[in-house]
């Protein structure tokens, strides 16, 4: 009877140790498989200004699509493509509306029509990009080509909205950019073992609308079951220079932070992100110095995400 008692509670000792096992959280999906992962995200902005209100919404979509044709000792290189990206914005009565997979039409007058046609090309194209474990983009391959035929005849654009069309676009081009919007789908991860309850660190530099900012999360790893990884994260938001920012004929000074809080399934075995959803708010005052004016623009920002894998 003691032989047997004293099995048991080594049993239960060996339940316990394997439950704390690390669990590898690095990327390594197979090799030549394709994965779409779907972005849902829903933003609304308040602005004051001249003691009126003005509301912005914006919702997008965006369908990506990786797949990993390389790997090294300590890198890998994915295939990206962007499948659909729709953009629908709404301030002050004026509806945008800019779809990736309508062709448009360069020289019209209506700014969705000539994004569309940018955006149709950024998603006509494929990016090859090495990268790390973690998900960070190490180089964009073949950054050049790309963003020469998303900018091919953008000079020749001759809308009334011309200037906004044409800095909207370099925005679009802009190699931080880019590399910032792959980087919110794939790098979450350590690229280490991580035993349940451990933490890490990840930074990143986001664009939006003209403003990069400075996203610093602390991962968790609640728990796993099943090749399956159940993640929580925080984060704060920030500008990320204090540097003003020249758009279009304005000055900008960027002062608007604010925190985000998010929870993610992972599949321990490649990597892969399952599902996240996350809520943001955002607060502060943009600094506008424009034809020799000065003011201050009180915002504030929420919105949330949802990133789900595709079929």
């Amino acid at each position: 009877m003691k032989k047997i008692f004293v099995t048991m509670i080594a049993f239960c000792i060996g339940l316990s140790v394997w439950a704390q096992q690390p669990v590898m959280l690095k990327l390594n999906p197979v090799q030549n498989k394709t994965y779409r992962i779907k972005t849902v995200s829903t933003q609304n902005m308040s602005q004051t200004m001249g003691g009126m209100q003005q509301n912005t919404a914006v919702n997008s979509t965006t369908v990506l699509s990786m797949k990993m044709v390389e790997s090294g000792v300590d890198f890998l290189v994915m295939e990206i493509r962007f499948d659909t990206m729709l953009v629908n914005t709404n301030a002050a009565g004026m509806n945008i509306d800019i779809n990736s997979s309508k062709p448009g039409d360069l020289q019209s007058n209506d700014i969705g029509e000539v994004l569309s046609v940018l955006m149709n090309r950024y998603c006509s194209n494929p990016l090859y990009a090495k990268m790390g474990f973690d998900g960070k983009v190490i180089e964009l391959i073949n950054l050049k080509l790309f963003t020469d035929l998303m900018m091919k005849d953008v000079d020749s654009i001759k809308s009334q909205y011309a200037q906004v069309i044409k800095s909207r676009a370099a925005m679009m081009a802009d190699p931080g950019s880019i590399q910032s919007t792959i980087e919110s789908i794939t790098a979450y991860l350590p690229g280490k073992e991580v035993e349940t309850g451990g933490s890490w660190d990840i930074s990143l530099k986001t664009n939006s609308g003209g403003m990069m900012y400075l996203i610093t999360s602390k991962y968790k790893l609640n728990g796993t079951n099943n090749n399956i990884a159940d993640i929580g994260f925080d984060s704060t938001i920030e500008p990320a220079s204090s540097a003003p920012v020249k758009m279009d004929a304005a000055t900008i000074t960027n002062n608007i932070r604010g925190s985000s809080k998010s929870a993610m399934t992972i599949e321990t075995n490649t990597g892969m992100i399952i599902k996240s959803e996350g809520k943001y708010h955002m607060e502060g005052d943009l600094g506008v110095e424009a034809q020799g004016m000065n003011m201050s623009i009180p915002t504030v920002i929420s919105g949330e995400t949802t990133i789900v894998a595709l079929p």
